[in-house]
């Protein structure tokens, strides 16, 4: 939990909760969502390869829709790719839980 992480992954997963929640106030768009985790993601030093592999994996599927809209020229998504983004962000905010829990976040000072 979160005694565990050192003081930089604690920032690093406070911005990635920060990114999603910018991205379902439609604060910035999905591909600076995906840029940003990715970035984010790719700057934790101390968290398991396992927990890594499963962000990146839940990561990967915000990647695919948006690069298959783009591949499509699709101006907006379909129902079954909101939903396939939706599932990931979800995913995404369960695994950020399993480290530090939501309640645990204002502690945390970037």
């Amino acid at each position: 939990m979160i005694t565990d992480l050192s003081d930089h992954d604690k920032r690093q997963l406070k911005r990635m909760y920060l990114r999603l929640d910018y991205f379902y106030n439609r604060k910035i768009q999905i591909r600076k969502l995906i840029d940003d985790l990715n970035a984010l993601v790719g700057n934790l030093e101390n968290i398991s390869k396992e927990w890594i592999d499963k962000f990146i994996s839940y990561w990967a599927e915000l990647e695919i829709v948006y690069s298959n809209a783009l591949y499509e020229t699709k101006s907006s998504f379909n129902e079954q790719d909101s939903q396939r983004i939706e599932e990931s962000l979800k995913n995404l905010n369960s695994l950020l839980y399993s480290l530090i829990p939501k309640e645990q976040l204002e502690d945390i000072k970037l």
